[in-house]
């Protein structure tokens, strides 16, 4: 019989859409992860080291993951009217997402790939979307005084009160 470990949250935080020349950015600021549970610590002394420490401590899913505390991806969405190219990947022509024809037509007809610069497209099922890490911080990308980025981070600072419970239940409400 197999057991499976209860589902966690990777991270919690705040996010943004922001259009900078001609390119949308995903970019992000996550909370701090919450504080893992202690392992019981069954060494006949009661203090583990090297090896023996590293096991103990969970490792958080955003660890697990190398999610970082803050960041920076280019985000596309792929119109799903086009097929072919050689190079087509992705869901088959029958599963694709159904857009209506307000955000279809900003495709104009023939382009594969268009910056997400507006929020709906993130409401449809089978949208496909194609998420490039910029190689930068957001005070590289942005500047330290981008006031969406300070808003991210206040956003995230309020918010520190929040339990791993509290975020699941906030999750789970959506």
């Amino acid at each position: 019989r197999r057991h499976l470990a209860a589902c966690r949250v990777a991270a919690t935080g705040a996010y943004a859409l922001v259009v900078k020349s001609g390119a949308s950015h995903l970019i992000f600021v996550l909370r701090e992860p919450v504080a893992q549970a202690p392992v019981d610590d069954s060494s006949a002394d009661g203090n583990a080291t090297g090896a023996d420490a590293a096991q103990q401590r969970p490792e958080s899913p955003r660890e697990a993951f190398r999610i970082p505390r803050e960041g920076d991806y280019v985000i596309s969405v792929k119109n799903p009217s086009t097929i072919g190219g050689g190079g087509d990947f992705g869901l088959a022509p029958g599963s694709k997402a159904k857009f209506p024809e307000d955000l279809q037509r900003r495709f104009h007809g023939h382009l594969r790939w268009i910056p997400v610069e507006i929020p709906e497209f993130l409401d449809y099922p089978r949208a496909e979307f194609m998420l490039a890490h910029t190689g930068k911080s957001l005070n590289e990308e942005f500047g330290p005084s981008c006031r969406v980025v300070q808003d991210l981070r206040d956003e995230v600072r309020l918010d520190s009160d929040e339990t791993e419970e509290t975020s699941v239940r906030r999750i789970t409400e959506l």
